[in-house]
């Protein structure tokens, strides 16, 4: 299992853990934009990462 789909199944389990909670459908809401928008930013920064490791095994010669 990769770091992301680690990462997308915690976010999964926070989702979860938000809908069974006792916050009121408006905090899930709130909650669950915010889960939201932090996973799309892992994601980006693990692209970031996959990129930048990519293109210094390309400089050494190297191609994935």
């Amino acid at each position: 299992m990769t770091t992301e789909e680690r990462a997308t199944d915690h976010m999964k389990s926070l989702d979860k853990q938000i809908l069974e909670s006792s916050a009121t459908e408006k905090e899930k809401a709130a909650m669950r934009s915010v889960l939201s928008k932090l996973h799309g930013n892992l994601s980006k920064v693990y692209e970031q990462g996959f990129n930048k490791c990519r293109r210094a095994f390309e400089r050494k010669g190297h191609y994935l």
